[in-house]
C-alpha cells in the first residue's frame, strides 16, 4: 500500500509540469485552460499561478509556442499551410498565418520554400 501513495508531494510531478506534458501531448486539440486544469481537479488561477511561476510564461503563450513551433516543423516537412494549421490546433489558415508571421518573422509559405 505504501508503493501507492508517494512519500512526499515531492515524489509527485507538478501541476506544472503535469500541464506542460499534457500540452505537449495535446496541443492539436482545441485546448483551454479550464479543461487542462479540470483534468487535474484544480482551480484554473492556481494553475495559471504555478505554471508562470514554474517556467516563467503564461500557459496560454506556451501552447501557442508549442503550436507554432510544430507547425514549423510541419511545414518545413513539406505539409501545406492548410493542412499544418489543423494539425498544429488552428481551425482557420488565416488566423494561423497571421499568428506564425508574428511569432517567426516569416510566413508560413515562406518556409517551405
Amino acid at each position: 500500500f505504501e508503493d501507492l501513495i508517494p512519500a512526499s508531494p515531492d515524489s509527485m510531478p507538478s501541476y506544472a509540469l503535469r500541464a506542460k506534458d499534457y500540452i505537449n501531448l495535446h496541443y492539436m486539440d482545441d485546448l483551454s485552460v479550464e479543461q487542462i486544469a479540470e483534468s487535474f481537479n484544480i482551480d484554473r488561477r492556481y494553475l495559471l499561478r504555478l505554471f508562470k511561476k514554474e517556467f516563467g510564461i503564461t500557459i496560454v503563450n506556451y501552447i501557442i509556442r508549442t503550436r507554432l513551433n510544430a507547425a514549423y516543423d510541419r511545414l518545413r516537412e513539406g505539409y501545406p499551410v492548410n493542412k499544418t494549421a489543423v494539425m498544429c490546433g488552428y481551425s482557420d489558415a488565416y488566423n494561423f498565418s497571421k499568428m506564425f508571421k508574428k511569432y517567426h518573422n516569416i510566413s508560413p509559405s515562406e518556409v517551405q520554400q
